[in-house]
Order: structure tokens, then C-alpha cells, then sequence
């Protein structure tokens, strides 16, 4: 018999190698994590997963009946063609089980079981010549497949471990199905399936999964309905025959183009063992089983679904097989293949911490079981050390294992039992530890797999993986290693975390990983197929490891010849293109000899590259033009340059890219590299790019920097002709532009009043019932508070929390203020340091005059340093001050360091109410230097409850994060914390049930009444999210709540049939929640009483203190701080009025209050004051000095600021242009003075009140 019939190539043993004999081998004398290890190669093409393999359903794989920790000679036998039992072992199909492990890739190991397969292929050679159908035993001919081939026939029938042949054999015409024993239903799904499988050419992966589910549902159910062997076996139903034959096509093919995972490997390995009787077919089902570990190393449920059919077949009684067989079979079922089977399988999967058990329960068992059965001390310290391997790594059933090392050391040491387990106690006291510090992200993850939603179950994972980073100590490596590996086995088809892992791992690779870089590198691909991305790791790697061009060639056609990468998105298709051309070019470039050979190899395959993108994708074209640029640099490297045909590409890249400022700035970098400028020749070439680019001014991205460009390059390199014709030029381009931008702001501004207007018009209609005479209300409520009625809140609206970041992640992403453009603060500031001491505001704005407009300077004093933070108007403004600083960066003597404030705010928030900005800086101090703190005006919304911290660098801030999800202060009213680098365009729409329709807002509620009554009366409908009963100081109902439900058409039936509905005596009603209108006020009622009030309290204004002067900023968790002592009743705060009424329980209390609440220092600088009723009703909100104070006092006035027209002006006044006195705005001569004064010209003597404005009076 070949070999080659039952392993494949990268399986078959090195010459010489032994046959394993006894269970006292060398490998089972040692731990299984001192092992070593062999490398083999990948069997075969990866592919890509349309859909997660966690979306279908896995059914109860095939497990063996013999107990595991029985003994091998204890165990009673069972015939060889009787059906291996399914039901005894634990479940380990489910995707949804109690912990899900994903595959760890180690190398392979010689292995015993292998060995002991060569070595019966060897024996079994003078049996391929008999027939089977000679054989007189009547159990051969009882269980002889008629459709399957006999194991002479093996030979002329290559089959490799995963059964495919390759790409070039897929079928490509759809199947019929009629024949198979199918239901209508399950036979059309399999019909839809196979046709979108042929019009896809055998690349959608869903349908390769939906086919396999199908096929496998209907054969199980099959195998069911089938005779028991007792009547005649299965093996002799046709009909199931024929169904096995399809569904065993369906695995092969679809293993041609993807990884099957662990869980369609169980199916796939049920379905086998279901028919299995002759030794061809357990020999088949062994196969199966190795390639499954290969593919899945660190799949707990698959080692121990190979050890236990393993046990299986070890208990066979020999007599049961066949003649012919019957002298093979113990020789190739030994005790020696499951010992191998489960020393390999210890060792990979020893880093589970959720299922390791399933193995290494088995395999200890079997190390005691043949300690017991054959005594010998090297076999006691085997297992002695097997123990103390698994006690070292932490892992969900440590008790249990430390218990049966107990009862281990009692029987085999017992004189020295107490000094053995005090010290194993003490030694191993920290691995326990470790795994109940993750016993709550372990539980979370069994939650949510139970829940049986995949994106919270992958939160989950993702979030314990982010934990274990974040805490990942000196020998916690393979631990973080193997919940990756576990993330991998439930979500395979998830690229980013292979990236992550990938990442992860080449971050700590000055320390000893797990496994070799380049394995996991390979696996990654061949789950995840379609990432170009994966795919030009691999061929980097293997280049970084010497591999040979042959190797790394193969690799790359690996990537493409199932057509998978690049099927959906071009972009992977060009990144895997760049890699394999990258490699060619250096190949070619670092050859000693056949360079011209290379260079050729080199243009063939970019060609060949730009080619199949075009194929692949013709309406697409890269934005980066990667392989194009690739090319070039090519044509002016290469032994023999050809610039003419460098720069034929530049021109034919121009219509599709005309419109970029770095397609222009990169070609005239090209132009004036090949340009021999340093011998003072004129570079004309380059002059010619940018010229050309001056053409498509009114298209470009960004014209300003490009002027600027060809202004520069003419003063450097060009002849005092070319440089006046330039100036003129420049002068007509900066025209141009300047209009363009003034046309483009003002659209800009008009479409932003236009949708301001919309969003005021739908609030107005939407708030109207309850808005409607609000100013009389408020000026009721100052004269006298307990005219105040509650208003509809959420539970957690009283001081505002989590719930509400979304709609106020910042002060400057509000739209809600009227008329006033989106703040991006973050884009447009930078960080000058270095200052003098005497700076002043104007020799700041005048530094950066150049640059644009400056709207914003504050000037701050830190630890004896000087800082500025400037804010310009446009982000491109900033970023050409921070260019610019490399040549001008000196006031005077002193030497200024000009950093980007992208990056350098942080955005806190979900900290508790009363926190102050105090309490911040002590918070954050101690990551670096903290510049300031801003809180929110709460005039807006007075349930805002988030700051922004402005470091000194990126690297503070960055560091900053590290408070990202901590808890903060204690009590209900707080969570984990929030610490965020800022970004405006991180802003989300809200989000949740309110939006979505799914939560019923419920009136007339009957005091008595609780929430498990109101989720009894409104479950009928649907299944409940959530039930919120607000509840008084009684323990009563406030008679409303609300339901949430899963699904809008619930709530939405609810509604229906609960609106007007009687119950408990009332008629409820019922409507669908809207969301919150705006706060501008909030109000606190104490509802915990006093223990007793007056029996006639006291007038309210006569029990009221009015309090004035209270910051913006200051929120009502701050004023009920101060006012708790008091045994208030109620607090009202007016940021609009910058005042707060306190309402107390008792008239004798107002002289206590007042002494401590008037000059009261709320915060730095601002003392509280005490005044009446009148006072605070002509109070107003706190003015803001403008941000700008060069602009006009009408444009600083909110809801009236004239649309901003880019900086970059023309160097001229346009005083007597018709741009200057446009039709219907009049000149802005305020804005064009400051600009020429910024510009170091005189203005005019007529503009001297302009002038006290801008620069102050002189002294």
C-alpha cells in the first residue's frame, strides 16, 4: 500500500523514523510543554468568508461512549463495524457553549499516531491485491460500502488529507438534487445554494456554508429514519450513500477555496465517523482528523473529539474485523496513537483557559491509568511533572486539577503529602489568582454567547482582549496569546483581529512568543483570503526569513489563483500587488548578476499587476496610484533609465488626478529629482508640472498651497524673466481663487442657514405643547419655585450622565446654536511654547498673520513656562504655521516651538456630577502639563456633564487615555470614565430606543402599581428590553414609566391595543417616546424628606435663597452640594440667568445658609452672592468675549456671523475692484486692514480709530 494513500506529503515521516511502541516513549517522558517541535508547510490555498461562521448553527458532533478515565484494560470491547456512539461526551459543537475556544497554530510534532499509520501502510501492502468482495466474514459483507473504494484501489486514486484536488477541477455547471433524500424545502435551498455557488464561480462563502448546512441537516435526519446495524446498517442504504457521496463533495470543494473552521470540522467529522465500519474508512476518519488539528491546532473541542474516537478504536475487540483487516487493525490502533493524540493535543491547547480541560482531563487520566497498571518510577515523575505543567497555567478548572494532584500525591508520596501540597499551595497560589482576576470577562463572554448575539459576544471578546493587553505582565505573553487564539476559533472570518494579533505579537518580538511570526501570518490568510492586506505580510515575512524567489512566487500565486482576493474590493488586490512587485524591484535592484533577467521579471509582472486591477475593477481607480508610482521609480532606477517612459506615465495618470495637489506636488518632486539643479541649470521640466497644474485652479483641492509652490520654485530656480512673468501669474491666480473661495463660503454659509432654519422649525413643532409660554413660566418660577411642575425626565437625567455625550460630545459640535458654523478647534489650533514673558497678544497675531486668520489666542503660565494656544479659522491654516516653523520661528531672541493641537485635547466625560475643575487637574495632572480645563455652558443643556483638557503635546494626552474606562467616585451616579483624544468629526447621532420608536411613554399609571406589574401587563406584545417605574419618597409610583421593547412593531402594538386600556382601575396612556427637547434649566427635588416638616412651613419666598452670580459651568450637582447641609427642598438652576433658587424645608435654616453660600468661591476667582428675586430675574446669561476681537461687534453676535473667506488673500486691498463691492454686502475694509497691518504695510491715516481696535492706544 502507498503511503501516500493515507498521508499526505507534508505528513509523511523522515526516513528512519521509528515505530512507536509502548506508552514508555520518549515523548510521553515529557511535559508537553517541553516538547519540541517540527514545521510543516500549508496544505493548501486559503480562501475567503463572505459571512461569520458564527452566524449558522452547529449540531451535537459525533462522541465516543468508552469512559475516558477508565482503564485501557478495565474497558469493556466492542465490535469494529458497530457505530461509534455520539452522546457520552460533553457538547462541543455548540457555537453558543459555555466557553468557546479558538484554534492555536503550533508547528506539528513527530507524532506517534502518524508513525504508527506509515508503518501499517507498509504492512498492508500484500493486501492491495485481494478483493473484498472474496472475503467470506460475514461482518465484511454486512458493512462494505458499496460506493466507497477499497483500500487497494487507494493508489490510483490520489486523495490527499483535506480531499481537494485544486482550483482548475470545481465544477462549474449547477447540480439537480432530486434524486437525494430531501425534503421540498431543504432540496430547493440546496438548489439556490449550488446556482449562486456557479454564478459566482465558487466564491461566495455563505452559499458554501448554507449548502453544507442543508446537506448535513438532511443527512443527519437521514441517519436517523435509517435501519439500526442490528436490522441490516445504514452502510446499505442507498439513499444515504448517495446523499454522503454529495455532502462529501460540498466539504471538498468548499475546502478549496476556504478554511472550514472548527465548527463546520465538526460537521464534517460527524458526518465521516456516522458511516465509518471498514478499516479504510476509521483510517479516512483519522485523516480527516489530522488535517482538522492542522488546520485548528488549539481547538479543544477537536482534540478531544479525536482522542476519544482514538479510545474508540484502541477498544475494538480484534476479533470483530474483518479477515482481512484483522491483523492490520491492532497494529494501527494502538494505545500508542491515542497516547500521541493526546500528548499533542495537551500541548496545544495548554493556554485555553476556558476548555483545556477537555484534553488535558483525558490525558492526565491516561498517564495515571498506565502509572497504575505498570508502576515505575520514571512513570511517576512523568505524571508528577504532567501535574505540575497544568497547575502553572491558569485555567477554568484549576480546583478540580489541584484536587486530583492531591489525591495523586496521597497515594503514590503520602509521607510527604503535607510539605508537598504547603508548597504547591504557596508556589501556585498567584496562577489561581490570574484566572479569577478574568473569571468576570470569562462570564461575560458565556453570557453573551448564550445570548446568542454575535456582535455582543464579539464586544465582549474584544474588550477582554483590550483588558488583558492593557494589563499584560512579564509572563502573561501566551496568555494574551491564546485569547486571541480563541477569538480567532469564534470569529475566523474576522480580519482585524488577525491584524491585531499580528500586530501584537511583532510589538513584544524582543521577547519569547508562543509560536513562529510567520505561522500565524499564515494561518491569518487562509482564513482570511480576501485581505490583501494579510496576504502582503505573508510575502514580506517570507522575504525578511531568506526564503527563495520559487517559495515567495508561490505564495503570491496562492494569493490569487482562486480568484477570492480582489473579488469584492479592489483594494486588497493591490496591496498583495505591491508587496509581490516591491520584492521584485529589490530583487532586481540588489542583484550581483542576470540583473537585466530580474529587471525584466520586475516589468512583466507590473504590467501584468496593472492589468488584472484594471480586470478586476474597471470603473476603479487607486487614489494613491501605488502600482503606477511603483513603476516609475522603476524606469529611473533600473540599470538602463528610461525617463521618456517615466514621465509617459506621469501624463497618463493627469486625467484621472488633475484635481490633487499631491499628484502635482509629487510630479514636480519627480521633475526636479531627474533635473540636474545643482549645476545651476534651469530646471524646465519641473516648471512646466506646475504650470500645467495652474490650469485647473477652480478644480483643485488645495490651489493656495500650489501657488505657493510655483512662487518658491521660481525665486530658487528660475531666471528673472520667468520670475516676473510668475509674479504676474501669481497675482491672477490668487485672484481666482480668492473668488472661488468667496463663492464656496458663501454657499457654505447659506446651505448651513438653510439647515439651521430646518432643525429650529422641527424642534419649535415638536416641543410646542410644552414650550409654548416658557418665558412667562420662567420669570413665574424665579418669583415664586414651588409653582414649578415636573417635567418628563429619564431616570438618569437629574444630573446628566452617559446618556447624554452623544448629542454634547462637544461644546463646538453643537448645531443647535443658531446660526453658527461647526467649531473645529482641534484641526486649527497650535501649541507655542517658548514665549518671552512680555509677549503680547498683537506680536502673537502677527507672527502668524501669514498663515490666516487668527480667531483665538490665550496666553498660559505653567510651572514658570509660557504658552500660547492659537486658533486660526481653517484648519489648512494651522497646518501651515507648523510647515512654516521649520524656517521662521524666532521672536526676537527667543526660539519658539509651534506644535499641532490635533491630538493634545482630551474629551472627559461620564465623571461624578459634583467634580470640579480642581478635581480634574489633580485627576490628569500627573500625565504631563495641563494648560486648561474647559467645562460647557450648561445654557444650552444643563445635563452636559463632560470637559476638555488641553495638554501641552500629543504624547500627554496620549498617555491621558490610560483613564479611559476607570470608575470614578462611587455611587449609582457614576460609571466608567471617559477619556477620548478630542475629534469633532467623531460625533454620532443619538442612539437608542427613544430613536429607534421602541420605548412607550405610560401615563396614568396606578400608584400601587410596580414594574414586574407594569412588564406583566405590556409582555403580552413582545419581549421586553426594559421597564423604568420612577418611584417616589414613599416607595409609590410617580404615576408614569416606561417599556422598552426589542422590536418597534411591538411597541408599536402596544400602543394599539394599551392606549385608552382600564387597568388597575385607570385608563392609561400610552404613546411612543420622543426625545428629550433641550434643558435650559434643571430642577432637584429632594424626595428623601426630612423626618418631619412643619405642620404650617414658612412662605416659599421667605424660605428661598436666590443665589447670583453662578457660573455657566457650574452644573446642579455642584449647587445640591453646597446646599445639602441645609435640608433643602428643592433647587432650580437658571444658567441663562447665571443664578440658582434654593428652596429649603425650613425658614430657621436661611441664616446658616446664607453665611456659608454667600461669597462662597465656586471655582477659581468666582464668588457666589446673594441677592432677591427681582435681581435674578433681570439677570442675564454670561457674556463671552468674542473669540475674534478684530471682527466687528455685530459679527461676534451669535446667529449673525458673515460667512469666513479663506486666508489666503491676494496681497492688495481690492479697494477699487468689483470684487470689493460686490452686490448686496458691502466691503469688509476692517477685515482688509487688519490684513495689511498683519502684512507690515502702513493703512491709511483715515483708519486710525480701526487701528486703536486692532492694535490698542499707544502709551
Amino acid at each position: 500500500m502507498d503511503i501516500n494513500s493515507l498521508l499526505s506529503p507534508q505528513d509523511s515521516p523522515a526516513p528512519g523514523t521509528p515505530p512507536a511502541a509502548a506508552l514508555r516513549s520518549p515523548s510521553l517522558q515529557q511535559s508537553p510543554a517541553h516538547r519540541s517541535l517540527r514545521q510543516h508547510p500549508p496544505s493548501r490555498t486559503p480562501s475567503n468568508v463572505g459571512q461569520p461562521t458564527s452566524a449558522y448553527h452547529t449540531p451535537t458532533p459525533p462522541t465516543l461512549q468508552p469512559s475516558v478515565a477508565a482503564s485501557l484494560n478495565s474497558r469493556p470491547l466492542h465490535g469494529a463495524t458497530s457505530t461509534p456512539p455520539v452522546e457520552s461526551h460533553a457538547r462541543i459543537a455548540s457555537p453558543h457553549d459555555a466557553h468557546q475556544t479558538p484554534p492555536h497554530h503550533l508547528l506539528r510534532q513527530t507524532s506517534l499516531r502518524m508513525e504508527t499509520l506509515a508503518d501499517l501502510a507498509s504492512s498492508m501492502q500484500h493486501q492491495q491485491a485481494t478483493s473484498r468482495q472474496g472475503t467470506n466474514t460475514p461482518q465484511a459483507t454486512q458493512t462494505q460500502p458499496s460506493s466507497r473504494p477499497s483500500l487497494g484501489s487507494l493508489p490510483s486514486i490520489p486523495r490527499s488529507i483535506s480531499g481537494a484536488s485544486g482550483v482548475d477541477t470545481i465544477m462549474t455547471d449547477a447540480r439537480t438534487f432530486t434524486a437525494l433524500a430531501l425534503d421540498e424545502t431543504s432540496r430547493a435551498a440546496a438548489v439556490e445554494y449550488d446556482q449562486k455557488l456557479v454564478d459566482t464561480s465558487r466564491r461566495d462563502y455563505s452559499s458554501h456554508v448554507g449548502l453544507v448546512t442543508v446537506l448535513h441537516n438532511g443527512f443527519q435526519k437521514l441517519l436517523q429514519d435509517a435501519p439500526s446495524p442490528a436490522t441490516g446498517g445504514p452502510v446499505h442504504d442507498a439513499r444515504l450513500l448517495d446523499l454522503q457521496s454529495v455532502l462529501r463533495d460540498a466539504y471538498e470543494n468548499m475546502a478549496k477555496y476556504y478554511a472550514l473552521g472548527e465548527q463546520l470540522w465538526q460537521r464534517r467529522l460527524e458526518d465521516a465517523q456516522a458511516t465509518a465500519r471498514t478499516l479504510e474508512d476509521h483510517v479516512h476518519v483519522l485523516e480527516l482528523y489530522t488535517k482538522a488539528t492542522e488546520e485548528e491546532p488549539r481547538s479543544s473541542k477537536i482534540w478531544a473529539s479525536y482522542a476519544t474516537y482514538c479510545r474508540y478504536l484502541v477498544d475494538v475487540d480484534p476479533s470483530s474485523w474483518r479477515e482481512d483487516d484483522r491483523d492490520a487493525a491492532p497494529e494501527l490502533f494502538t494505545h500508542g496513537l491515542l497516547a500521541g493524540t493526546l500528548q499533542d493535543g495537551a500541548r496545544r491547547v495548554e493556554d485555553d483557559l476556558a476548555e483545556g480541560n477537555l484534553v488535558w482531563d483525558q490525558y492526565l487520566d491516561l498517564l495515571t491509568d498506565d502509572l497504575e497498571r505498570a508502576f515505575d518510577a520514571g512513570k511517576l515523575q512523568d505524571v508528577t511533572q504532567a501535574f505540575l505543567a497544568r497547575l502553572s497555567k491558569p485555567h477554568a478548572t484549576w480546583n478540580e486539577t489541584f484536587g486530583r494532584y492531591s489525591s495523586f500525591v496521597s497515594r503514590y508520596n503520602s509521607e510527604r503529602y503535607e510539605d508537598i501540597m504547603q508548597t504547591a499551595t504557596s508556589h501556585y497560589a498567584k496562577i489561581k489568582e490570574q484566572y479569577e482576576h478574568r473569571r468576570d470577562h470569562e462570564f461575560n463572554l458565556l453570557q453573551a454567547a448564550h445570548g446568542g448575539d454575535v456582535n455582543v459576544e464579539y464586544a465582549a471578546m474584544t474588550e477582554y482582549i483590550e483588558w488583558e493587553k492593557k494589563t499584560l505582565g512579564q509572563f502573561s505573553l501566551a496568555t494574551v496569546n491564546g485569547l486571541y487564539e480563541r477569538a480567532h476559533l469564534r470569529f475566523p472570518e474576522y480580519a482585524v483581529l488577525w491584524e491585531d494579533h499580528i500586530h501584537f505579537l511583532h510589538k513584544h518580538s524582543n521577547r519569547s512568543i508562543p509560536e513562529p511570526f510567520e505561522d500565524l501570518v499564515q494561518r491569518a490568510v487562509q482564513h482570511c483570503p480576501w485581505s490583501g492586506y494579510l496576504w502582503a505580510l505573508r510575502l514580506t515575512t517570507a522575504e525578511k526569513n531568506g526564503k527563495d524567489y520559487e517559495a515567495i512566487e508561490d505564495i503570491k500565486h496562492s494569493a490569487t489563483k482562486t480568484g477570492v482576493l480582489g473579488y469584492t474590493d479592489p483594494e486588497g488586490l493591490v496591496q498583495l500587488e505591491m508587496a509581490w512587485c516591491g520584492y521584485l524591484l529589490r530583487r532586481a535592484s540588489n542583484a550581483t548578476e542576470d540583473q537585466e533577467d530580474k529587471e525584466n521579471n520586475f516589468e512583466m509582472a507590473i504590467r501584468s499587476a496593472l492589468e488584472l486591477v484594471q480586470k478586476s475593477a474597471p470603473k476603479w481607480n487607486d487614489p494613491q496610484y501605488r502600482l503606477a508610482r511603483l513603476y516609475i521609480k522603476f524606469h529611473t532606477v533600473r540599470h538602463s533609465p528610461n525617463h521618456d517612459e517615466a514621465r509617459s506615465i506621469w501624463k497618463q495618470l493627469t486625467p484621472h488626478h488633475c484635481n490633487e495637489t499631491d499628484f502635482w506636488h509629487r510630479y514636480y518632486t519627480f521633475e526636479m529629482v531627474l533635473g540636474n539643479t545643482s549645476h545651476g541649470l534651469q530646471p524646465k521640466e519641473a516648471t512646466l508640472v506646475l504650470e500645467n497644474a495652474l490650469q485647473y485652479l477652480e478644480t483643485l483641492d488645495r490651489p493656495e498651497q500650489l501657488i505657493d509652490i510655483y512662487t518658491n520654485h521660481c525665486n530658487h530656480h528660475e531666471s528673472v524673466e520667468k520670475l516676473q512673468s510668475a509674479t504676474i501669474e501669481q497675482r491672477q491666480a490668487e485672484l481666482l481663487v480668492a473668488r472661488r473661495r468667496q463663492r464656496e463660503a458663501v454657499a457654505q454659509y447659506a446651505a448651513a442657514t438653510r439647515e439651521h432654519e430646518m432643525r429650529l422649525q422641527e424642534a419649535t413643532m415638536r416641543d410646542a405643547p410644552e414650550s409654548e409660554h416658557q418665558p412667562q413660566q420662567e420669570l413665574m418660577e424665579i418669583d415664586d419655585p414651588s409653582t414649578q411642575t415636573l417635567k418628563r425626565t429619564h431616570d438618569a437625567a437629574t444630573y446628566g450622565g452617559a446618556g447624554e455625550i452623544d448629542d454634547t460630545m462637544s461644546e463646538a459640535h453643537s448645531t443647535k446654536s443658531a446660526g453658527r458654523e461647526k467649531r473645529d478647534r482641534e484641526h486649527a489650533l497650535v501649541v507655542v511654547s517658548g514665549l518671552p514673558e512680555d509677549i503680547q497678544l498683537v506680536q502673537i497675531r502677527k507672527f502668524f498673520s501669514e498663515a490666516g486668520t487668527v480667531k483665538d489666542i490665550h496666553f498660559r503660565d505653567v510651572d514658570g513656562r509660557k504658552f500660547a494656544l492659537v486658533e486660526f479659522d481653517e484648519p489648512d491654516a494651522a497646518d501651515f504655521a507648523i510647515a512654516r516653523a521649520e524656517s521662521k520661528n524666532r521672536i526676537g531672541d527667543h526660539e519658539l516651538s509651534i506644535k499641532p493641537g490635533q491630538g493634545t485635547m482630551l474629551f472627559v466625560s461620564n465623571y461624578p456630577p459634583v467634580t470640579t475643575e480642581q478635581d480634574i487637574r489633580k485627576l490628569f495632572g500627573r500625565f504631563g502639563t495641563i494648560l486648561e480645563v474647559r467645562f460647557p455652558s450648561l445654557k444650552l443643556n444643563v445635563t452636559r456633564r463632560f470637559c476638555y483638557i488641553q495638554f501641552a503635546s500629543q504624547e500627554e494626552a496620549a498617555a491621558a487615555r490610560e483613564m479611559d474606562g476607570q470608575k470614578i467616585g462611587e455611587g449609582d451616579d457614576t460609571g466608567a470614565l471617559i477619556a477620548k483624544i478630542s475629534d469633532p468629526n467623531a460625533r454620532k447621532q443619538r442612539q437608542g430606543a427613544t430613536e429607534e420608536g421602541r420605548e412607550l411613554f405610560i401615563r396614568h399609571i396606578n400608584f400601587a402599581m410596580t414594574a414586574a406589574n407594569l412588564r406583566e401587563e405590556f409582555g403580552k406584545f413582545g419581549p421586553i428590553e426594559a421597564v423604568k417605574l420612577p418611584i417616589r419618597g414613599d416607595g409609590k409610583n410617580k404615576g408614569f414609566g416606561y417599556v422598552t421593547y426589542k422590536d418597534k412593531k411591538h411597541a408599536d402594538m402596544a400602543v394599539t391595543k394599551m392606549h385608552g386600556t382600564k387597568v388597575w382601575g385607570l385608563d392609561l396612556i400610552v404613546e411612543i417616546s420622543k426625545p428629550p427637547a433641550t434643558k435650559h434649566r434643571g430642577t432637584f427635588v429632594n424626595e428623601s424628606g426630612v423626618g418631619g416638616e412643619e405642620l404650617a412651613p414658612a412662605p416659599v419666598r421667605e424660605r428661598s435663597l436666590y443665589v447670583l452670580d453662578v457660573p455657566d459651568t457650574v452644573n446642579l450637582a455642584q449647587i445640591e452640594q453646597l446646599a445639602k447641609p441645609f435640608k433643602y427642598k428643592r433647587i432650580n438652576l437658571l444658567p441663562k440667568k447665571q443664578g440658582a433658587i434654593i428652596e429649603l424645608h425650613d425658614v430657621k435654616d436661611m441664616a446658616a445658609a446664607r453665611l456659608t453660600i454667600d461669597d462662597f468661591e465656586i471655582m477659581p476667582g468666582r464668588k457666589l452672592r446673594l441677592g432677591s428675586g427681582a435681581e435674578l430675574k433681570r439677570s442675564t446669561e454670561e457674556y463671552r468675549p468674542s473669540y475674534n476681537p478684530a471682527l466687528s461687534k455685530k459679527h461676534n453676535q451669535p446667529g449673525k456671523q458673515p460667512p469666513q473667506v479663506s486666508n489666503f488673500q491676494p496681497n492688495t486691498t481690492f479697494r477699487k475692484t468689483k470684487f470689493a463691492a460686490m452686490p448686496g454686502r458691502k466691503p469688509d475694509w476692517g477685515s482688509q486692514a487688519e490684513k495689511a497691518a498683519e502684512a507690515g504695510q502702513e493703512p491709511s491715516k483715515t483708519n486710525a480709530d480701526f487701528r486703536t481696535m486692532l492694535f490698542g492706544k499707544k502709551d
